[in-house]
């Protein structure tokens, strides 16, 4: 019918696109019942689809069958979000998130131990400074236990480590001694 449909059109297009004779008049009809088939596509989507599904189904063509159920459920899926909650763009949902971040890491009272650190910190040269070997951080992360919010959120980037153990080298701060 397509076929029809659009030999009917290039017909009318050699024509020179006249408005009015009968190739005019086999082009209206013929764009007339493209546009009948398109609306019942449309309206017709959903049956279509799983009309699709039950024969790949039942030919036993579960790779087809498969690929479609993947196609018709991630189709509205995508890898950006624009809004979060009443936050809408990029920059506010970072900005969201710092803040929730920020008052969630400052949540905790230190008794002044993040000021002990940092004067240690400062207080060390080039030449007191250990280097901590990637085993040494594999083993440290892979002793961690599930408590709250921020150890949960610090055993999944511990999980992060441990599937790139096999992958890290020199690019992941390890330095040979």
């Amino acid at each position: 019918m397509l076929q029809v449909l659009e030999e009917n059109f290039l017909d009318w297009l050699s024509d020179g696109k006249p408005r009015c004779g009968p190739s005019f008049q086999l082009m209206l009809k013929s764009r007339a019942a493209f546009k009948q088939a398109l609306r019942f596509c449309k309206r017709h989507k959903v049956q279509l689809q799983a009309d699709a599904l039950a024969y790949s189904y039942k030919n036993s063509d579960s790779k087809q069958f498969w690929k479609k159920i993947s196609d018709i459920s991630n189709s509205k899926a995508t890898a950006h979000v624009n809004k979060i909650g009443d936050v809408i763009g990029e920059e506010n949902i970072c900005s969201m998130w710092y803040d929730y971040f920020k008052t969630l890491y400052n949540s905790v009272p230190d008794n002044g131990e993040s000021n002990i650190f940092l004067s240690t910190c400062s207080a060390l040269t080039d030449n007191d400074v250990a280097c901590v070997s990637v085993r040494e951080v594999m083993d440290a992360v892979s002793g961690l236990r599930l408590l709250s919010l921020l150890d949960r959120m610090v055993w999944l980037y511990s999980q992060t480590i441990r599937s790139n153990r096999s992958r890290c080298g020199p690019r992941c701060g390890h330095q040979k001694k």
